[in-house]
């Protein structure tokens, strides 16, 4: 405290203003931390969204050729060689592609904490162009053995989506993930579904195994729809609604059902053309629900990433606007008080002290004497003093003059009305 009260007015108002100024800067800090903590989260999660639109392009054509890969073994190699090189193009142009997203954002260091589970994905996606497409080419692997190879490949491409609901740190991004993915869980076993009834119309028979497969993949699909339809926004089942109200749905349905009423004598009356490019359209349309909630994660994900980046520049602004006012104002407190004094109050204490020890040598032509400041009425009050003074010293030598003139009555009478005057 005696500190302060030694420092001068002006470092004491500078003071002053730097406490709370002080304060405003390390709130302002961690806000702007937060916001630019939570705008990367925001571009990170977008990247994200991107790479799993890239990771489900390849499994769903990965489904694709899976399916074909069934109607082919099951047909003992009739059935759609030439469909599986055509579709095999395509695996390849999406596996390329999301390898060129994967380089992409590992360049830019978004791959830290996925990287092991990206180089597995990618490791099986090569097993599957080189190893297992031989193998169905030679018919030298069963239909569920292939139908199991590419499942694994999808299940782990599909993980990497499903790390979206885990490692984005946006409460407000969990549900619309959570969703997301396990609407792509349901899409990839309604794929599985498709491979599994492609042998079955291709072959002519349904296997007890392949029967108690289906019933899993059908469990397992209303089990991951369900939870799609708990974590979906209104608007979002109603878009769903609107979607299995298609009449494609309706005969995908038709076929499970004479699938499975026909398993014993295998009478099913369907193609395996047929079934495949019904389910397929189906699938299709799965895909393409499946993309809106991928855009509408990632337009979230870059809205919230804006939205944030204008918060901390106007916050950023809004502080500096604030540290700039507060000096103006510490400079407009600091003159309007030293004019008001005419100088510090450090020095206005020192005049106050001589003029009271009747030391009147204080020159305040030094000062900023303006009228009505307080060191301008000191001012006044030591020439009065100083007036005082001398009309008292006057009065003395008078009264010495007359004592020794013997005029005791001239001296009052002069006394008298110097004191009037005064």
């Amino acid at each position: 405290m005696r500190l302060i009260q030694q420092m001068s007015l002006h470092l004491q108002l500078l003071l002053l203003i730097l406490i709370p100024i002080a304060g405003l800067l390390m709130l302002s800090a961690v806000a702007l931390q937060d916001a630019r903590s939570n705008q990367a989260e925001g571009q990170r999660l977008a990247a994200l969204t991107k790479l799993s639109v890239s990771a489900s392009a390849l499994v769903h054509e990965l489904q694709k050729e899976r399916g074909m890969n069934s109607a082919f073994i099951g047909s003992g190699g009739r059935e759609f060689r030439r469909e599986l090189t055509l579709q095999r193009r395509a695996v390849d142009e999406a596996a390329l592609h999301l390898r060129n997203r994967l380089a992409a954002l590992r360049e830019q260091g978004l791959l830290e904490q996925l990287d092991e589970a990206v180089k597995l994905a990618l490791r099986d996606v090569d097993r599957v162009q080189v190893d297992y497409r031989f193998q169905i080419d030679s018919l030298e692997i069963t239909e569920p053995d292939a139908l199991g190879s590419y499942t694994a490949v999808n299940v782990k491409l599909i993980n990497l989506s499903s790390l979206l609901a885990t490692e984005s740190q946006l409460s407000f991004i969990n549900n619309p993930a959570v969703a997301y993915t396990s609407f792509m869980k349901s899409k990839e076993r309604a794929g599985i579904e498709r491979s599994l009834l492609a042998s079955t119309f291709a072959s002519g028979s349904f296997a007890q195994d392949a029967r108690l497969a289906l019933n899993t993949l059908i469990t397992e699909q209303d089990a991951f729809l369900d939870i799609f339809l708990t974590f979906s926004d209104p608007v979002t089942r109603e878009r769903y609604a609107s979607m299995i109200a298609s009449p494609v749905f309706d005969k995908t349905f038709a076929y499970r059902s004479i699938a499975i009423s026909h398993a014993d004598d295998g009478e099913f009356g369907v193609t395996v053309g047929d079934w495949y490019r019904d389910q397929t359209a189906k699938v299709d349309e799965l895909k393409a629900f499946e993309d809106s909630l991928a855009k509408n994660l990632i337009t979230l994900a870059e809205t919230h990433a804006a939205q944030t980046r204008h918060y901390a520049t106007w916050l950023l602004l809004m502080t500096l606007a604030i540290m700039v006012l507060a000096k103006l104002a510490n400079r407009l407190v600091r003159r309007t008080l030293l004019a008001r004094l005419g100088t510090d109050p450090r020095e206005l204490s020192a005049i106050a002290r001589r003029i009271a020890a009747h030391d009147f040598s204080t020159d305040f032509e030094q000062y900023n004497c303006k009228s009505g400041s307080v060191v301008d009425d000191m001012k006044t009050m030591q020439a009065l003093l100083i007036k005082r003074e001398q009309a008292s010293q006057q009065d003395e030598d008078e009264q010495h003059k007359l004592a020794a003139n013997g005029d005791s009555v001239v001296y009052l009478n002069a006394l008298q009305n110097r004191r009037k005057k005064y």
